[in-house]
């Protein structure tokens, strides 16, 4: 399959190195500081767009009009995802999304639904998700730690709603309210952790990136997936059906 890379930064280096081996041949490789006119993209079958919150939704658009089928595994443009999927679903173009592409990340995903599921059932547990990140980690909560906060929401009546950070320096949170905590520091590669807790106990599940490398192959998994299958999706929706079919 032939690939163009958007955004080739460490993530576009670190795919790029993994494609050859897993049947992929990189046809573009495009930089965000320059604008080479995206000429070469003519000869790419599915595009895979990890650049940055402030450039990924225009290029997605330009992707869109170019009906090219694309991963895109930015986050921090939340807000514009309306007008982006909007873009893809008007040309009949294939997009899938995701706030984590890593193999580890969304098999967290799988098992703080379930978990979430069966805790609902067992009320004296109390639940709270921290993540840490680097420095230069460009959105707080990241995006990962907000999927694992909104699938918990979906299905522990006892959470209604996020507690804003900011209120937090001066009130405890309430008991409806989840907490996500959020660490910036150093070169950290990313840590996610559920944790629930009782007067008996806690359990937690726990994620911790090592490299980039589940990053990229989770987003040549969905590049292959997205050829055979059209539509507009999420990542950690159809994880299992990746993985299951493979």
């Amino acid at each position: 399959m032939r690939i163009a890379l958007i955004g080739y930064g460490k993530m576009g280096r670190m795919i790029d190195s993994l494609a050859l081996p897993l049947g992929f041949t990189v046809v573009a490789r495009i930089d965000q500081t320059t604008d080479p006119g995206w000429a070469d993209l003519d000869e790419a079958e599915v595009a895979i767009e990890f650049s940055g919150p402030a450039w990924a939704p225009d290029n997605l658009l330009r992707l869109a009009e170019r009906s090219l089928p694309t991963v895109c595994g930015t986050t921090g443009w939340e807000a514009q995802y309306p007008t982006v999927a909007e873009a893809y679903r008007r040309q009949g173009c294939r997009l899938v999304t995701g706030t984590n592409f890593s193999v580890g990340v969304n098999l967290l995903f799988l098992l703080n639904r379930k978990l979430a599921g069966w805790m609902n059932q067992l009320p004296n547990y109390d639940v709270a998700l921290e993540e840490r990140h680097h420095t230069q980690k460009a959105d707080a909560p990241s995006g990962t730690a907000l999927t694992l906060a909104h699938e918990i929401l979906q299905r522990l009546e006892r959470k209604t709603q996020l507690a804003p950070p900011s209120e937090l320096a001066y009130r405890p949170p309430a008991p409806e309210e989840l907490t996500v905590g959020v660490v910036r520091v150093g070169g950290l590669a990313g840590t996610h952790r559920v944790l629930y807790t009782s007067s008996i106990d806690q359990l937690e599940l726990v994620h911790t990136a090592h490299t980039r490398e589940g990053f990229a192959q989770g987003a040549l998994l969905a590049a292959k997936w997205l050829r055979a299958n059209p539509g507009i999706h999420r990542f950690e929706d159809i994880f299992e059906q990746i993985v299951g079919a493979k």
